[in-house]
């Protein structure tokens, strides 16, 4: 009888500490949550009032983040509370100080032109290289066979989107710029596979390489809400005869269907309203390069 109660009292004792380590990390990761979204937007809000440079607002959510971790862990000890005040100090000075600018346009804009040459700006420039997060291209990986996305938009679906073990990407696109309800199914089956994906790259882009400055490229940018992630949006827009006539040069395909392609698709002035900057994109690539080259002083 006495080994059994030795037994319950170990158990209760390691069932104890596992539900305070569950709490610990449930409030570190609340205290986190708080300081690097909630309190890292107030204090921009304010310094960008104020005019003060927005990468000092880390040191402000750090330091208001300090003080939440002596205020509420202050019944666990004082050793608890400079432990996890230093850890949540460190990760909102980093995600603080993250600056990501989302590109978006319509179809045929030249989005892909302008990303480029923000990645990659002229040798003379003193302009910041940015490292490119491409939402077209993590679209294409994780729909790849035997990727996570692959089988969530053959599970939606079903075996007739797939040709030759691939999809059959021309039908799929066919099949939902023609049907809203179609569009949204193929949504709802890729939005997740590449979200998690985008925010892994971010991660690994941003905080682990450690570059100043990130471009989120997403034709759904203002759709889907993304917008939210990024302090500065870039909308490039061109006029709808100019994105048709790009549309039917690139894709091969008749004016009535690049027509469609360009309606399907939230109109370019909506997508301006939501915009800190607009890059038309109806002239030459020289004058495309010298908007560029103005609007990198906008950014850090």
């Amino acid at each position: 009888s006495r080994t059994l109660s030795l037994s319950s009292s170990l158990g209760s004792f390691e069932m104890m500490w596992l539900w305070s380590a569950v709490c610990w990390v449930a409030y570190e990761l609340a205290i986190l949550f708080l300081a690097v979204v909630f309190l890292r937007e107030l204090w921009w809000r304010l310094l960008d009032r104020v005019g003060v440079k927005v990468t000092k607002a880390g040191c402000f959510a750090a330091a208001t983040c300090w003080c939440l971790s002596w205020v509420v862990s202050a019944q666990a000890g004082a050793v608890p509370a400079l432990v996890g005040g230093m850890f949540r100090t460190t990760l909102a000075v980093v995600v603080s100080r993250l600056f990501v600018v989302g590109l978006t346009g319509g179809i045929a804009s030249g989005k892909s032109t302008v990303s480029r040459l923000l990645c990659s700006p002229p040798a003379n420039s003193s302009c910041t290289p940015a490292v490119l997060i491409d939402l077209d291209q993590i679209a294409a990986d994780v729909t790849q066979p035997g990727r996570w996305g692959y089988r969530r938009v053959v599970k939606a679906f079903g075996p007739d989107v797939v040709l030759d073990g691939q999809l059959d990407r021309p039908a799929l696109r066919t099949r939902c710029f023609g049907d809203r309800t179609e569009r949204r199914k193929l949504n709802s089956a890729t939005h997740l596979p590449i979200f998690c994906e985008m925010m892994r790259q971010l991660v690994v882009g941003r905080l682990y390489r450690w570059h100043p400055l990130v471009i989120l490229d997403a034709p759904l940018l203002i759709e889907t809400g993304l917008r939210h992630l990024c302090r500065f949006v870039i909308v490039v827009s061109a006029s709808e005869e100019t994105q048709i006539a790009r549309v039917c040069e690139r894709d091969g395909v008749s004016q009535e269907e690049a027509q469609h392609a360009v309606n399907a698709q939230m109109p370019t002035a909506r997508k301006e309203a939501f915009a800190h900057a607009v890059l038309r994109n109806d002239g030459s690539l020289h004058e495309l390069k010298q908007s560029i080259v103005a609007l990198h002083r906008q950014l850090p």
